[in-house]
């Protein structure tokens, strides 16, 4: 039923009463409705991409550049604003592998009647290190047989220089790049992320999802499958479709889950409203599913994939999946943060019944089977998480059992005093109507990628010789810091010094290009504070949550925010390793609480080239143009915390041991042949190759015919250098060494 007030009383059937709003095509010009019954929001209250709500979904490809052309046209007074949201805006592609000044800084805004141009390569981490040459076909970029692409490969000086190749696609449909396949991302968005005001935009619309395909997520359930043939298959045909050649998304739904508040203003009744005094964590009463309340979604009997992001300001998730009876259902979480995980986690689980908490943008992508439900079945997607206030969930989920007899009841009130004793973001907020499905589902069966099963996309990982030189850093979020005040709580102390606000021309961290640090993230003072912590650009690696092996869901994951504070599921402390690429540049750490974030709990961090001695300015925006002020780096900028760093090698001896692959005695990172054992050592012509791995006698780092010639006229001498074997003379034995290395280059030697 339609309110007859509603701008969709036009859409009712006269009879039955109810509104076909079944829309094809684009909803651009469309009056914006949350539900049927109610009324059409003002435009002031949301401010959107191309005039469409909810924003178009973002579908990309890897090896296929995009320049982000962004026009401010928001309205030149700001004022013109329904009394929330700034009309300066930066837009940050949420975790891109992107240059710092293609990130989004909170620093680099523009103004009404400006544009900026964002670059996003849409290039895999360390493409000018790993695989350079575009040889392993897990690296590659789906494309229609036959049709033309331009790739990019790293030069001999990368990345000063590159060649650009152009391609036919082949039949296989795909066309190698550069880059760590383990890298490979999926799940993105894109939001404001302007100074001071980052909750405010994005509460009023400003944000949406991106999609990026790749070979091994290709978006075709049915081509060239993984599971069918492990060895040589790539595409792991998660639940898409396979109408087109990539990025079919018939069984592959974006979910944007976020609360909001409506006025009580009989005037204006049921306007998006935001509270801006509310600098702990603004809280809507009602969550809305891709900007519906209360929607319901048509799924056909088969395997679904849905990527699900926290939308919200300051509200948590703990999400479930319930048929019509209130029992669970089961499904597979396949992604974390947009990183495709290296096993599917089953649940229930015996960690956790439900997802685990679901922080502000943290993104989990879900796997459901249908197929066991008859047509006209219902199911529900179900919060069971409460807050009482912005500063983070209750340590406890509500039990599911509890919601249904009606113990928990979300919509409760006081009768005396008027206060909430529940919390109405608690329940289902979507509902799933199940229909006949006559095809055949080709996607992948999770069951068969779960932990000892095959593997999706396995974590690039650290070695210990990484992690016995790795750098640490301390970032301590929140009020219980030094220097934290009533008047400016949200504070972040680094490497155990004062805390402070955001300054941008402050610089706290500058890890190297190249380098691993080890960065420990925590709630300062233990308070009754949650921080989901987002860290631009790199994707780290959970090692340890207070100092224990982190849940089954984090341990196969990499991830871009880490949730620490006394939530459920949640750590005072995280530790997490991270490995710097590419790009020097300016980028930003900050809690995802964005109520906190835009009261200044964010530093700046840069990526620098080894050596560099003067950091990059910081950029002052106005109307008339940019200005730049000298950056003041922080004490610990470049040795990070290194009383951090005795205490974590002291905890934990077992992570910081170096490998010894060949079981020689000697540690990989100072081993000078790695894959064969040699005790001695010796390495006479003292190019750091041991004799045993170093039949390049010429130094052409190639065992060619050169060296054949020198290693003939060295024969039954006791040339030391071609007596790869140590014992004494050139004879059949060095020979055998020779043989082995053939067209080889020497080595390895130590890491």
């Amino acid at each position: 039923p339609v309110n007859p007030n509603s701008p969709l009383a036009a859409l009712v059937d006269p009879n039955t009463g109810i509104a076909d709003i079944h829309l094809t095509g684009s909803t651009a010009g469309l009056p914006v409705v949350f539900h049927p019954l109610m009324p059409a929001q003002d435009d002031t209250n949301l401010w959107t991409f191309d005039g469409v709500l909810p924003p178009r979904l973002l579908k990309t490809r890897y090896g296929e550049p995009v320049l982000f052309r962004h026009y401010n046209a928001l309205p030149i007074d700001e004022a013109t604003n329904a009394g929330f949201g700034l009309h300066t805006i930066t837009t940050h592609e949420h975790n891109g592998h992107n240059a710092g000044e293609s990130d989004g800084s909170p620093l680099a805004f523009f103004f009404p009647g400006q544009f900026y141009d964002y670059h996003w390569p849409q290039i895999l981490a360390r493409h000018d290190s790993v695989n350079t040459d575009a040889t392993d076909p897990r690296a590659a970029m789906p494309c229609e047989p036959g049709e033309v692409v331009t790739i990019s490969l790293p030069g001999n000086n990368p990345p000063s220089t590159w060649t650009h190749q152009t391609k036919v696609c082949p039949a296989s449909g795909t066309v190698n790049i550069p880059g760590d396949y383990r890298e490979t991302m999926s799940t993105h968005w894109f939001h404001d992320h302007m100074l001071d005001y980052t909750a405010q935009n994005v509460y009023k619309g400003n944000a949406a999802m991106y999609n990026i395909y790749s070979a091994i997520d290709r978006g075709h359930e049915n081509f060239n499958c993984h599971y069918a043939d492990p060895a040589n298959n790539v595409n792991l045909c998660l639940p898409s479709g396979t109408a087109l050649s990539w990025g079919n998304r018939d069984y592959d739904v974006n979910l944007v889950i976020a609360d909001k508040a409506w006025g009580q203003d009989p005037n204006q009744p049921g306007q998006l409203w935001f509270n801006i005094f509310n600098t702990d964590g603004f809280l809507g009463d009602r969550v809305l599913v891709n900007w519906l309340y209360k929607p319901y979604f048509e799924v056909r009997a088969r395997r679904y994939r849905f990527r699900i992001l926290n939308g919200s300001v300051s509200r948590f998730f703990k999400l479930t999946i319930i048929d019509e009876a209130g029992n669970r259902v089961p499904f597979h979480l396949i992604a974390n943060d947009g990183n495709i995980m290296e096993h599917a986690i089953p649940f229930p689980n015996a960690q956790s019944q439900d997802l685990p908490t679901q922080a502000i943008a943290e993104r989990y992508d879900i796997i459901v089977d249908f197929s066991g439900f008859n047509e006209g079945d219902k199911l529900y997607l179900v919060n069971l998480l409460p807050h009482k206030d912005g500063t983070g969930p209750e340590k406890q989920p509500v039990l599911l059992a509890d919601l249904l007899n009606g113990t928990y009841q979300p919509d409760a009130i006081d009768p005396v005093t008027g206060a909430r004793l529940g919390d109405p973001a608690v329940g289902k907020i979507l509902e799933f109507r199940v229909k006949a499905y006559s095809g055949t589902d080709t996607s992948m069966d999770p069951t068969a990628y779960e932990p000892g099963g095959l593997q999706m996309i396995p974590l690039p990982g650290f070695t210990g010789a990484e992690l016995a030189g790795a750098k640490h850093r301390t970032f301590s979020f929140g009020p219980g810091n030094p220097g934290a005040t009533d008047s400016a709580p949200w504070v972040i102390a680094t490497d155990g010094g004062q805390g402070l606000s955001m300054n941008g021309s402050r610089l706290s961290a500058a890890p190297d290009i190249g380098g691993v640090e080890v960065w420990h993230i925590e709630n300062a003072g233990g308070g009754p504070w949650d921080h989901p912590v987002h860290v631009h650009f790199e994707e780290g690696q959970i090692l340890k949550r207070d100092g224990l092996d982190p849940p089954i869901w984090e341990q196969w994951a990499r991830k871009d925010v880490f949730r620490v504070g006394r939530g459920p599921d949640t750590s005072r402390t995280v530790t997490v390793a991270y490995r710097f690429s590419e790009f020097s540049g300016t980028y930003v750490e900050h809690c995802h609480n964005t109520q906190h974030e835009d009261h200044a709990m964010m530093l700046r961090w840069d990526i620098e080239n080894p050596g560099t001695l003067l950091p990059i300015p910081a950029p002052i925006p106005a109307w008339n143009g940019v200005t730049y002020v000298p950056t003041n780096p922080l004490g610990t900028y470049k040795i990070g915390d290194i009383a951090a760093k005795a205490q974590f090698e002291a905890d934990f001896p077992e992570l910081v041991t170096p490998e010894d692959t060949d079981g020689d005695g000697f540690a990989d990172n100072v081993d000078n042949c790695r894959l064969l054992p040699n005790p001695d050592q010796r390495d006479t012509d003292g190019d750091g190759f041991g004799n045993l791995c170093d039949a390049d006698l010429n130094g052409d780092n190639i065992v060619n015919f050169g060296d054949f010639n020198l290693f003939r006229q060295a024969w039954l001498s006791a040339d030391p250098d071609a007596d790869f074997n140590g014992d004494g003379s050139v004879n059949f034995g060095d020979f055998n060494v020779l043989r082995t290395f053939w067209l080889q280059p020497p080595g390895p030697g130590a890491l």
